[in-house]
């Protein structure tokens, strides 16, 4: 039943309808009055199911009468308060509090005496009063304060979200959603903990329920997992994990402070790290990533490296690496690495190339970086599409070492701001330089530089590319060509006093 100017239901309205078990009121605009429910809903001595939308319902006390009710739903509702008459219905099941405005007490004071109550669902309903939350034991429940993760929260496959500030809950009860919870999202405020296990949570526990956890300004974490004085087996933990989200972070220096097992994350899919302002590398042990596709990392000053080389053989899957503000990153891939843990490292050993499936990749404000990946076969990088790379004052080349490179798939090439750039390539035993075709301008660069920019044996087939001058610029033509299809094709290098910048299009 859709409202408009009701204001008022009379008893009379429920007194031919004793048997009702359902009753949804909603109102198509937002509430302005109040509606008068209280001494109508007592021939309800049926009801099951509550549903109200869009209304103001002020004292709902008369609700702790209806001893049938199983489910209360409201959604955009007013209401004074959370009726403590509701902790005595013992076919309570279902509480819903959807965006409402909860005029006085604190709800979770009635909550958590509702023991027979199965599924909690909360949503921007939370007053002032929400501290300490304590709950009782629950098989489903989603409690947010955030729309951010709302879609993520609405899967039907997801049964218990959290997405809050910290200090909303008792330290108890914190404990119990870390062990328990599918979606974890917690901004914080210091609870003194510097790892959530074994801080928080039990090693033993793993937190191996997570399908997605964020974490924003717990300033006091240190690691994620601390297992350095763990006398026990090596833990695997977050197997569940999909999506990692770390931000602003100031006092985090690594995801996991010792070892781990190897298939521990094996199903992280999203990894990003934003302002983690001491973290100088994400792991110093293996880990199998065999499912990660994109990685974001954003402001991490003190990051020195990315991955070890055994973990970058693990990626089979990764289709985007981004990397932004970056000062002090040397190697996206370093072959230094701590500690190894080999539980089933037989898998690692399938995957021969290199990020077999990046597609896309940026670089940008990495100003130690000298070269952004090295090449160890010809079977790396066959499906990526996009370099950018700009301002990395230090980059001397795209690609730190090649055999006999076959960059099939590349369409877009762009460099500006790397003025100490050279070439795709360092030179090696296994470049075979082709001549270079000088423009009819003056270059401005000297010929022993100009000598170290030549074509690679690596394919451009059917490519051709556009290179755009300026005023005070000067370029410089390389051949490219393919082994199996030769071409009268061409790349233009557009170097500018802070720019050098190529734009690579495939023909259609």
């Amino acid at each position: 039943m859709h409202m408009e100017d009701i204001l008022h239901i009379p008893i009379s309205f429920f007194e031919n309808i004793p048997r009702l078990r359902v009753l949804n009121l909603s109102c198509h605009n937002s509430y302005d009055h109040p509606l008068s429910l209280p001494q109508s809903m007592k021939p309800l001595l049926n009801i099951r199911s509550l549903s109200f939308g869009k209304v103001d319902l002020g004292d709902i006390s008369v609700f702790g009468s209806l001893q049938s009710l199983e489910t209360l739903e409201l959604n955009y509702c007013a209401i004074n308060e959370l009726p403590p008459e509701i902790e005595k219905l013992e076919n309570f099941r279902l509480l819903e509090l959807k965006n409402c405005e909860i005029r006085n007490n604190n709800p979770f004071e009635v909550i958590q005496r509702c023991q027979l109550l199965e599924e909690l669902y909360i949503l921007n309903s939370f007053i002032d009063s929400c501290k300490e939350i304590t709950l009782p034991t629950l098989q489903r429940y989603h409690l947010s304060s955030y729309f951010c993760d709302y879609d993520y929260m609405m899967k039907d496959t997801i049964s218990r979200c959290v997405s809050l500030k910290w200090d909303y809950f008792s330290e108890a009860t914190l404990k119990y959603v870390m062990e328990t919870t599918e979606l974890l999202h917690l901004e914080g405020t210091d609870k003194g903990w510097r790892n959530l296990m074994p801080g928080i949570v039990p090693i033993d526990n793993g937190m191996n329920y997570l399908i997605k956890l964020v974490l924003k300004k717990l300033h006091q974490v240190q690691y994620l997992v601390d297992t350095k004085h763990n006398n026990s087996e090596v833990p695997s933990v977050f197997s569940k994990l999909v999506v990692l989200e770390l931000k602003e972070m100031k006092n985090l220096e690594e995801l996991c402070n010792g070892p781990i097992f190897f298939d521990s994350m094996n199903n992280l899919e999203e990894l990003t790290i934003l302002k983690c302002g001491i973290l100088r590398s994400l792991f110093k042990c293996s880990i199998n990533f065999c499912n990660l596709k994109n990685v974001t990392l954003y402001s991490c000053c003190m990051l020195v490296s990315v991955f070890d080389m055994s973990t970058s053989r693990g990626l089979p899957l990764l289709e985007k690496l981004d990397i932004y503000d970056c000062e002090q990153l040397e190697n996206i891939i370093t072959t230094e690495c701590e500690e190894i843990v080999a539980a089933d490292n037989d898998k690692n050993k399938s995957c021969n190339s290199m990020f077999p499936n990046l597609k896309f990749l940026c670089i940008e404000e990495c100003d130690q970086l000298q070269f952004t990946l090295p090449f160890h076969s010809a079977g790396d990088f066959l499906l990526l599409e996009s370099i950018k790379i700009q301002l990395c004052f230090e980059l001397k080349y795209i690609f730190g070492q090649h055999q006999d490179v076959k960059l099939a798939s590349l369409k877009e090439l762009q460099l500006s701001c790397v003025p100490n750039f050279i070439d795709i390539f360092p030179e090696s035993s296994h470049s075979m330089p082709s001549p270079i075709k000088g423009s009819s301008n003056s270059i401005s660069k000297p010929q022993s530089e100009l000598e170290q920019v030549k074509s690679n044996t690596f394919s451009w087939s059917q490519i051709c590319c556009y290179g755009y001058k300026s005023r005070g610029s000067s370029s410089t033509k390389i051949p490219l060509v393919s082994e199996d299809h030769p071409k009268d094709c061409s790349i233009t290098l557009v170097i500018y006093p802070l720019i050098f910048s190529f734009i690579v299009s495939v023909f259609s």
